[in-house]
């Protein structure tokens, strides 16, 4: 699993000139997370709150007791991280080729997590409270 410093140096390898702190750019992984959320009709904890120092991994205590990561490692990756990475070229370069292509890059993704992950997100951190109706427009369709 991912630790927080592991997560930033990744975040600055992707940069030219990026030698980020986690203070910098801590808002970034939250507002990735609330992107998760919103997509995932979810309710992953704010990274924040569970990323308290370098050796933090995204990780909770699951009902048997065994640390579990809130969602796979490869999310991580390709989803937060390209967020971070995304709104770090816009800060430097207001909009350049790179925003625009690491923005690509976390919303294809981040469809990506929806299609393969949404089904399996856990029960504990679904929303109830948002949602979608999946209807089947064969049961919608009274040929009478």
């Amino acid at each position: 699993m991912l630790k927080r410093q592991d997560i930033i140096d990744r975040v600055n390898q992707k940069l030219y000139e990026g030698m980020y702190q986690y203070g910098d750019i801590q808002e970034e992984f939250d507002d990735a997370i609330i992107y998760i959320n919103n997509t995932l009709h979810s309710n992953f904890p704010m990274f924040s709150e569970v990323m308290e120092d370098d050796y933090a991994t995204y990780t909770y205590e699951d009902k048997d007791g065994l640390k579990a990561p809130y969602f796979p490692e490869k999310y991580m990756r390709t989803v937060v991280i390209e967020y971070v990475v995304s709104q770090l070229f816009r800060r430097e370069a207001e909009f350049s080729n790179e925003y625009t292509t690491a923005m690509q890059s976390f919303e294809r993704n981040l469809d990506v997590m929806f299609r393969d992950f949404y089904e399996h997100v856990p029960e504990e951190f679904i929303d109830e409270s948002t949602g979608m109706i999946i209807v089947n427009p064969e049961e919608v369709i009274d040929d009478e």
